[in-house]
């Protein structure tokens, strides 16, 4: 009793332990999913109120260019504005466009119509508007009523319909909600079109509750959306005279299956202590017996079967901690080639514009970017050589005349106003209003005495991109130090601009700490954060360049929660298999229970275990085997590490192994007056089972040579060794034994140890290394560019039936959250033939395989 106590006391705590981790683990991955949804959704807000401000700049650069085109009054300033309209085409919707005083008490409103935003009375900014600019071309460039008295002070005012879906070009690449929408003051979408004039929530007041605490900014309301539980987002977004609502829908199934992704390791090793203890209560039984006490037939076969169980369980978990993934380690290869490539970018578009001092070779620039800028003074461009316009390179140079192009509100030019950077290389990136994507920038303030210098301050503009194979694979992002992003990959799902829209204060300022604190640094430092409610290890490395205002670092992202699914549907399909096995062996004993004499010679009930009773006539019996095992057991690692077989035929093999080990316990348990009854048809109880076992193994070889005849030669060689080892027993062994002296023996524990090694032990590590094996194939292929050759040929009855099954089998107990996973569950059908016929399992390890047998023979 004192032995079982001690057992549960030390079990119990790790099990619970262990249980309220991972608890704490999914209630933090919902709050950070939660916390991260509200960031997102008020993002999306801000940048919609940003995104009606830069399309109002966007309609003041229109009307800049064209009018300049039109009616500037100096004729460098008409022409290269004319080259400008012809490169640069927008069009936007305006109408009663004319010219008043600011002051003059006009409508200046916003309304919402449909999917169209109308802002009445924009007053359009034109700088030196009388003095740079012949009014009367001006006015029939723009279609403006000649009645107008020309006030000096007066300003070009234009009615504006805006499309509610330009202000969302950014939002296009948010993958992180399932549904988004925008919706008027009353809860009725506004945006998408389809789903317009819908009645999606109803909005509310500022909650205050009993203790004066107002409750406002971004609401989360549980509805139900066309018949699914979800989960709203609602932020209100302030546009003018105007109340809107971004609402931001996730399913609550979605919501629950991100709580559901716990650590694996974790949830392996609370499974493993519920199946040891679930194993261990038969045997805490027959511990527990005291003199006297009754040891039944049940109670031994209940004790067997544990010890069965526990052996391939230890054998399954070992074989999975040294065949897990370790997606970290692999993947930094991965990290120093996304960073070489960073570098060697970065590095080449500072040197072009270091070297394009006078843009007089610029078209002969084989690097890929956008423009070339020089600025003036005031941070007008003075010259722009457009690298991909529409009819090819061009120039527009501006010189000393008046420039039609406004960009002093720029970040790269009005950088170099603060101190600090005026001699520093500017590098910045931004979202494009046009298609929604990053676009990059570097600039920098030259000397002005420097030879063919145009001017103080030039900017070149690119699309900084990654490997697309590898932006399409991974999620990694390349970020400054002060955190604002200048490359994110394909894979991230949403668009922000600074890192901290995506993580929580606290693990920004670790990360800012670790950039700050290691700028100098090469290594790849390792952290662990949450993004869009996963918990990712994120990689940080330092880009070796070092000529811009700030550091710059690639954090790459290794989304665990994917190996985790790949080892829990990998182990799942492992357990499938180890199942078969498990009820082939519980099929054996059923035989040989059920086909033995109910009466010993004695005319007592038959005991199913008296071969393996401790007398002294059978002790040098078991002393044998005890070696042969020895001998059968290498004979078994050797099959595993030389015969290239898959798992499945694997299987098969330690099947006809596990029957071939109870012919030899049986058979060699035959005496002579067992073979006299031979003669006379009366079969005892040790020659029935031996000769019903050796039937079975008859019919699996000859199913094996039919159907299977690949693995015919591990066959032949399990099946020669076992009946070696009995023939060696009668031939040699059996006439030279003598009766030994009974006395305290550790015969039989070295040989239930042996036993249960090669039944229990050997077969579960094989069975889910080699289901690893074969599974870790398809997930390679579904991480590359693996595509098997394709074929006209489908695949044969058995590989059809078996994708067919397994797809089931995983599809029910997936999530498939990502579309690695989705490929593993359903992969390229010739990836799954190539991983089917995988069975090569490298070159043994002997510490490791040591470490596996000292670990069974201690249990």
């Amino acid at each position: 009793m004192v032995k079982t106590v001690k057992i549960w006391l030390v079990l119990l705590p790790i099990i619970l332990i262990i249980g309220v981790v991972l608890y704490m683990q999914s209630y933090k991955n919902q709050r950070e999913l939660e916390n991260q949804l509200i960031r997102s959704v008020e993002a999306s807000r801000n940048d919609i109120v940003r995104a009606l401000s830069d399309y109002y700049t966007r309609v003041e650069a229109y009307f800049v260019r064209e009018g300049s085109a039109a009616s500037a009054n100096s004729p460098r300033t008409r022409s290269e504005a004319g080259k400008l309209t012809s490169i640069i085409k927008t069009n936007f919707n305006y109408s009663n466009t004319r010219l008043l005083n600011p002051n003059s008490g006009f409508d200046n409103s916003l309304t919402v119509k449909n999917d169209r935003i109308i802002k009445n009375g924009l007053i359009v900014p034109i700088n030196n508007l009388h003095s740079d600019y012949n009014l009367e071309e001006f006015k029939t460039a723009f279609k403006i009523p000649q009645s107008l008295i020309n006030d000096t002070s007066s300003v070009l005012i234009v009615d504006l319909e805006i499309p509610v879906a330009e202000l969302l070009r950014k939002q296009e690449t948010n993958k992180i909600f399932e549904h988004f929408y925008i919706t008027f003051n009353d809860g009725i979408v506004l945006y998408p079109p389809e789903d317009a004039g819908t009645k999606l929530f109803l909005p509310k007041d500022i909650e205050i509750d009993s203790l004066g605490v107002a409750y406002s900014g971004t609401d989360v309301v549980r509805l139900n959306y066309s018949e699914n539980q979800s989960r709203a987002y609602i932020s209100p977004i302030p546009m003018e005279n105007q109340q809107l609502y971004a609402v931001g829908l996730i399913s609550e199934s979605t919501y629950k299956k991100v709580g559901m992704r716990l650590d694996f390791t974790r949830l392996s090793l609370l499974i493993l202590f519920l199946l040891v203890l679930i194993a261990l209560i038969p045997i805490l039984g027959v511990m527990n017996l005291a003199p006297g006490d009754n040891l039944t037939q049940n109670k031994v076969t209940q004790v067997g079967i544990s010890l069965l169980c526990l052996t391939i369980i230890i054998a399954f978990s070992l074989s999975q901690s040294r065949n897990a993934p370790n997606p970290v380690e692999k993947q930094a290869v991965i990290v120093d080639q996304i960073e070489e490539e960073l570098s060697h970018m970065l590095g080449n578009y500072k040197i072009t514009l270091d070297s394009s001092a006078s843009f007089e070779y610029a078209d002969k620039i084989p690097l890929d970017f956008n423009e070339l800028i020089a600025f003036k003074p005031n941070g007008y461009a003075e010259k722009i050589f457009f690298k991909n316009s529409g009819s090819g390179a061009s120039i527009v140079d501006f010189g000393q005349d008046t420039s039609a192009i406004d960009l002093s509100q720029r970040e790269y030019f009005s950088v170099f106003k603060q101190e600090k950077h005026k001699t520093a290389t500017f590098l910045n990136s931004h979202y494009s209003r046009t298609d929604g994507q990053l676009e990059s920038v570097i600039s920098k303030k030259f000397d002005p005495s420097t030879k063919d210098s145009l001017a103080t301050i030039k900017a070149i503009t690119f699309k900084l991109k990654a490997n697309q194979e590898l932006s399409d694979q991974y999620r990694f992002l390349a970020l400054k130090e002060s955190g604002k992003i200048l490359l994110k990959s394909n894979k991230i799902s949403t668009p922000i601009a600074h890192i901290r829209e995506g993580i929580n204060r606290e693990k920004w300022g670790e990360i800012s700490s670790l950039m700050k604190n290691n700028s100098n640094s090469e290594y790849r430092i390792l952290t662990s954060l949450y993004l869009n409610g996963n918990l990712y290890t994120g990689i940080l490395r330092r880009v070796s360049v070092n000529d811009f205002d700030e550091k710059v670092w690639l954090l790459f992202l290794v989304n665990e929660n994917i190996s985790h699914s790949f080892s829990s549907l990998s182990s799942a399909e492992s357990i499938s298999m180890l199942s078969i096995y498990f009820l082939s062996l519980l099929f054996s004993l059923l035989i040989q229970k059920y086909s033995r004499r109910s009466m010993d010679k004695q005319g007592t009930k038959a005991f199913l275990y008296s071969w393996l009773e401790p007398s002294r006539s059978n002790l040098p019996r078991l002393q044998y085997l005890s070696i042969a095992y020895i001998f059968y057991a290498i004979g078994l690692v050797g099959t595993y590490y030389f015969a290239e077989i898959p798992h499945t035929d694997m299987l098969i093999l330690l099947i006809y192994s596990s029957y071939l080990v109870s012919f030899v316990n049986l058979s060699t348990s035959i005496n002579k007056m067992t073979f006299d009854d031979f003669t006379e048809f009366k079969l005892q109880r040790y020659s029935t089972r031996s000769i019903l076992l050796a039937g079975i193994n008859l019919m699996l070889l000859i199913a094996i040579l039919f159907w299977r005849v690949h693995i015919l030669k591990p066959t032949l060689f399990l099946t020669v060794l076992a009946y070696g080892i009995v023939a060696i027993w009668f031939m040699l062994i059996k006439p030279k034994i003598q009766v030994i002296k009974l006395r305290n023996s550790i015969t039989i524990p070295i040989f239930l140890a042996l036993w249960f090694l090669i039944i229990g032990f050997l077969p579960g590590y094989f069975i889910q290394s080699k289901t690893q094996l074969y599974e870790q194939a398809i997930w390679d292929a579904a991480d590359s560019s693996i595509e098997a050759e394709q074929t006209t040929s489908s695949l044969d009855g058995f590989y059809r039936e078996y994708e067919y099954e397994r797809r089931k089998l995983l599809t029910w107990i997936a999530d498939p959250f990502d579309e690695k996973i989705r490929s593993f569950i359903a992969p390229n059908q010739e990836v799954f033939k190539m991983a089917m016929n995988k069975g090569d399992v490298g070159t043994p390890s002997i510490s490791n395989l040591l470490l596996s047998l000292l670990m069974c023979l201690q249990c």
